[in-house]
């Protein structure tokens, strides 16, 4: 018989994720330089110049793994 289980997962790691019960796994948003690209993409729209790539842009966000996920327990 298998138990049911949630994992929880939040954006942004904020502070107070690390201190839940149990700590929140987290995905750490850059956004510093989303804002950076965000305003250099505004100014490209304003000087009508198309935004590179289309204006797609891939960003790495890491996953802060805590205790509010993992595997799927089973008996």
């Amino acid at each position: 018989m298998m138990k049911n289980s949630i994992a929880d997962v939040g954006c942004d790691d904020l502070v107070m994720a690390a201190h839940c019960n149990p700590p929140l796994t987290t995905i750490d948003q850059p956004k510093y330089n989303m804002g950076r690209l965000a305003m250099q993409t505004l100014r490209q729209m304003l000087n009508h110049q198309r935004p590179p790539m289309g204006g797609y842009t891939l960003m790495e966000s890491p996953l802060i793994i805590r205790e509010s996920s993992g595997p799927c327990l089973r008996n």
